[in-house]
């Protein structure tokens, strides 16, 4: 797990509450595979930039997955994975 990332801050997001975040962050939806996972993608200074959004809660690496997908927006939008949950628990 990633300081400052706990279990259940993961758990306690929802994959719809995650995608009004991609849209609203410029993300566009590329692919959504059998209801299990999205696939979503940003262009920023030239370079494209794909995540995969897990949509069942219920899959073994829901958590990773979501770890996973943070991490990049951490990246991307140069912010803290901390900063980016507290923004999608508002």
């Amino acid at each position: 797990m990633t300081p400052n990332i706990t279990q259940q801050a993961i758990e306690s997001l929802s994959p719809e509450k995650i995608t009004l975040y991609l849209e609203n962050k410029g993300w566009c939806q590329e692919q959504k595979i059998d209801g299990l996972a999205s696939v979503w993608s940003l262009m920023k200074g030239g370079r494209r930039t794909s995540i995969l959004l897990p949509l069942d809660k219920e899959l073994g690496d829901f958590e990773i997955k979501i770890e996973e997908l943070l991490l990049v927006l951490s990246q991307v939008e140069g912010r803290q994975t901390v900063e980016i949950l507290k923004t999608l628990h508002l």
